[in-house]
């Protein structure tokens, strides 16, 4: 009878630790948006004023290395809207930028870029030119955004050398189930600029 019970618990055991590590296992699909229809609003904050974002998802497809998602941005600045894009190539665990528009038509493909490995812990280097380079780092965090708490995101840090000295320190907050919800830059001083904040969002279709 005993040996029933010992087996009936470590049965119970096993299935509690496999469903403490799903619970904590990092996909990057549940803090990126993948979903096609998803939109979000956010402020941002500039020396001129605020201005509002609004960033769309507007293509998803399957691609040989993962998943092609297609950002669409829209600013409003007066009486002009400024339209750039964005496409990601996204797997299990990493998203890397392969292409580009920026509002002025120009285009940039990205054929050697590093992936962001959206996994605490993870650290890499991205060389931009022989003067500039880009150290990341991600760990999990929470964050209070607009009366708002997400206690489950990815904390994205990323710091900008140039000539061996460090220039700014950028900060991207990624909530499970949202995505981007809160970034900023910080100088070497401490000074923060460019405040990028969450407003509202959908989830798509």
């Amino acid at each position: 009878m005993w040996k029933k019970g010992v087996s009936l618990f470590l049965v119970l055991f096993f299935i509690l630790v496999y469903s403490l590590v799903a619970e904590t296992e990092v996909r990057v699909k549940d803090y990126f948006p993948t979903t096609l229809g998803a939109e979000y609003v956010y402020e941002q904050t500039m020396s001129g004023g605020t201005i509002t974002r609004r960033v769309a998802v507007v293509e998803v497809q399957p691609d040989s290395e993962g998943l092609l998602v297609a950002l669409e941005s829209r600013i409003k600045m007066k009486d002009i809207i400024l339209v750039s894009a964005n496409v990601y190539v996204v797997t299990e665990n990493a998203v890397r930028l392969r292409f580009s528009q920026s509002a002025f038509g120009n285009y940039r493909t990205y054929p050697d870029r590093p992936a962001m490995v959206m996994a605490p812990g993870s650290t890499w280097r991205e060389i931009e030119s022989e003067t500039e380079y880009y150290d990341y780092t991600v760990n999990r965090s929470a964050v209070r955004v607009r009366e708002r708490d997400f206690d489950d995101c990815l904390l994205v840090v990323k710091k900008v050398y140039l000539e061996g000295k460090l220039y700014t320190t950028e900060y991207a907050y990624y909530a499970r189930g949202v995505g981007m919800v809160k970034s900023f830059t910080k100088k070497p001083d401490g000074a923060t600029t460019s405040p990028i904040e969450l407003i509202n969002f959908s989830v798509g279709f």
